[in-house]
């Protein structure tokens, strides 16, 4: 309904999505929607699984969906987290699957892991889940990452 109501005042709208949702909750959505941030943390099934509770082929397919079958704007959105997603191997998949299956348009943020919303976690009495023994990536690493990044003629962003 808020979407719908800043499309109709002529506003720009942008939803940020796990992607996690069922194809016809996306596409009702994204009828409302001018950009989605999209949140890709893995690229491999099963880490996705453990680092988040749920494998990555939906959140794949509907990646393709918005951009190929909606037709939206797109920035794919990366958490970087030390010693679960910062792998040379994780970076080049993403960037080939971005490349590959989604557009070269597609830019990348590259969001520095924080632990900021363990506390949340904490309210919603789930202590474990989601969380990851990991530090802030330095700057250095982040300026690595998007190098690579960048080396897929992707445009990169560190930070959202």
């Amino acid at each position: 309904s808020i979407l719908r109501l800043c499309k109709s005042e002529g506003l720009t709208t942008c939803i940020e999505t796990s992607g996690m949702g069922s194809r016809e909750s996306l596409h009702a959505v994204l009828e409302y929607c001018d950009i989605v941030l999209l949140d890709l943390k893995n690229m491999d099934s099963q880490r996705h699984k453990w680092g988040t509770g749920v494998a990555n082929e939906r959140i794949l397919q509907n990646s393709k969906a918005i951009y190929h079958e909606c037709k939206k704007k797109m920035r794919i959105r990366m958490p970087v987290i030390p010693g679960f997603n910062d792998s040379v191997q994780n970076i080049d998949a993403m960037c080939d699957f971005i490349c590959n299956e989604l557009g070269s348009d597609v830019a990348v943020d590259l969001l520095p892991y924080h632990d900021l919303g363990d506390s949340k976690l904490d309210r919603m009495e789930q202590p474990e889940a989601g969380r990851f023994e990991s530090q802030t990536p330095t700057d250095e690493q982040m300026e690595s990452l998007k190098a690579r990044v960048e080396s897929f003629g992707l445009q990169c962003h560190i930070g959202g």
